[in-house]
């Protein structure tokens, strides 16, 4: 099978084998994974995204590690803690610091994530 030119469904297939490929990294602790593509006729850009894991096997998000990079100047408390909102219990998952307005994830007990103002998060609203 020989390709002459690429669209979306061919990209997929090329996702697949990178991401299949990506990982054989995981032996050395490394996740990696495709991002985005973007693609003319003829060629592609890929974006790969490539982060440690931890010692229990979990990669540590962008998110996560903002977090801890600015949780102090925030006034926040620690990643993991948990917080009520409206009778709802969610779990603080990482930080946007370029989100003026809803800068904190959290997570609610069903995985869905939402994002909080700094008060909230904080329980001070």
């Amino acid at each position: 099978m020989t390709i002459t030119t690429l669209d979306k469904q061919t990209l997929r297939i090329v996702r697949e084998k990178m991401n299949e490929a990506l990982a054989t990294l995981e032996e050395i602790g490394i996740h990696a994974k495709v991002g985005s593509i973007s693609y003319e006729d003829q060629r592609a850009s890929v974006k790969v995204e490539i982060a440690v894991m931890g010692e229990n096997g979990e990669i540590v998000s962008k998110e996560a590690s903002d977090y801890e990079r600015y949780r102090e100047m925030y006034e926040l408390p620690e990643l993991g803690t948990t917080f009520v909102n409206r009778g709802t219990v969610y779990t603080i998952t990482g930080l946007k610091p370029r989100s003026t307005k809803y800068p904190v994830l959290a997570k609610r007990a069903d995985g869905k994530s939402f994002k909080f103002t700094r008060a909230t998060a904080a329980g001070r609203a």
